[in-house]
Parts: structure tokens; sequence; C-alpha cells
């Protein structure tokens, strides 16, 4: 089932057990990759996610980030890699990951809700709200951004806003 020379299609083979449950196939299957390219990213980081829903977190940011390193210009791995930092309490580690992110991939929605998530455990809600309207701005259908945005505005005292954020979040 492994193709051995198509590293990329048994990647994606990988993801779709991962995405559908199967995650002993999914295993299998990273693992054959990792066996034939140690620094395969998509395979490191597919076994990072893996170790992070295992609540392996420590593995979880060395696969990550292995991912990144083989491949330092992909945004989505930044962005992982951050998210790990900051459910660990290393939040200016996981400032730096999505400040990468975004300079890498202006466009991923993502990495802009979870850089006004800093902001606003900060107290920083200017800067927060900048961050979630960027996100909502290229995602509008982005229902946790529009909720971020919609709780920042709260703290501003802002509630019209505020509301009109917890309804698009709920639309």
């Amino acid at each position: 089932m492994t193709d051995l020379n198509n590293p990329n299609h048994s990647c994606d083979q990988a993801y779709a057990a991962y995405q559908s449950g199967n995650r002993e196939l999914a295993q299998h299957l990273i693992s054959t990759i990792l066996g034939n390219n140690p620094s395969h990213p998509r395979a490191l980081h597919l076994q990072g996610v893996m170790h992070q829903e295992a609540g392996q977190l420590g593995t979880a940011t060395e696969m990550i980030g292995m991912a990144l390193q083989a491949d330092p210009a992909n945004g989505v791995y930044a962005n992982a890699l951050g998210e790990l930092f900051q459910s660990q309490g290393q939040r200016q580690k996981a400032w730096q990951c999505f400040e990468k992110a975004v300079s890498l991939n202006p466009g991923y929605a993502r990495s802009w809700n979870n850089m006004g998530l800093l902001k606003h455990q900060d107290n920083q809600f200017d800067q927060a709200i900048q961050c979630f309207q960027k996100a909502v701005s290229l995602n509008p259908s982005y229902a946790i951004a529009w909720n971020n945005l919609g709780a920042a505005c709260q703290k501003q005292k802002d509630h019209k806003s505020a509301i009109q954020c917890f309804q698009k979040a709920i639309q």
C-alpha cells in the first residue's frame, strides 16, 4: 500500500487515514515514510499532530519543529509549532512562530486569529481586534475568529460591535 517511490502519495494516504479516524493505518504509513526519509516534512508534521492528539506535547513540538526545519517556508508548520508553544505557556516562542507564519503566508487566517488570542490574553485589546479583523477579512466564515473579535470588542465596551460579531459567529 505504501508507495516508497512516491512518499507524497503515501503521505496523502496517511492524512486521509488520520482524518477518517484510522490512526493505526496513518501511523503505519508515516512510520514507513520516515523510515525511508527521516526528514520528510509532511510526515513529520502529521506525526507531530498525532503526538499532540495523544497529549505528548514535548514529542509533538519536536516533530513539528523538525518539519519546519525541513520546510522553513511552510506557514502551516510555523503556526502549528506556535500553537504547541502556546499550549505549553511559551508565549514568546508562540508569538515568533505566528509572526513567521503570517510573514510566509499573509492570507492564513488561523495565524492572525492566534496572534489576536495572544494580544487578548495580554489585555492589548486594540491589537487583538486588529488581528481578529484581519482573520475574518481573510475568512468571513471563520466563526471562532468572529467570536474572539466579539469578546475583544466586549472588553473594549463596544457592545454593539460585540453583538454583531457574535451574531456572525453563529450564522
